[in-house]
């Protein structure tokens, strides 16, 4: 961050008290390396038999005993809120600096 008074290049330190988490997606597969350093790559399973399994999956969840498997979209959603809590809690003790 620059320095209004200097116009130097500074580094500021942010306190956030609570758990943060980001989650970015692209078909690109080059990351801009300055991105490497700020954060970690997850990669996903693109083969033919992932894609048929996503599709079984998906075919599956329009039928009344797939819906009856997965409960409500209430308990859905909830689960989904309970794991993206869980991968924050892993980041909470992670000091942050911004340049």
């Amino acid at each position: 961050m620059k320095d209004p008074v200097t116009g130097q290049v500074k580094t500021e330190t942010i306190t956030v008290n609570g758990p943060i988490s980001l989650a970015e997606t692209t078909t690109n597969g080059d990351v801009n390396p300055e991105n490497l350093s700020r954060s970690f790559v997850v990669g996903i399973d693109e083969s033919e038999d992932q894609t048929r399994l996503i599709h079984d999956r998906q075919r599956t969840n329009y039928t009344v005993d797939g819906f009856l498997q997965r409960g409500t979209s209430i308990e859905s959603s909830s689960a989904t809120t309970s794991r993206s809590h869980c991968s924050s809690r892993c980041w909470s003790s992670t000091p942050m600096r911004r340049c």
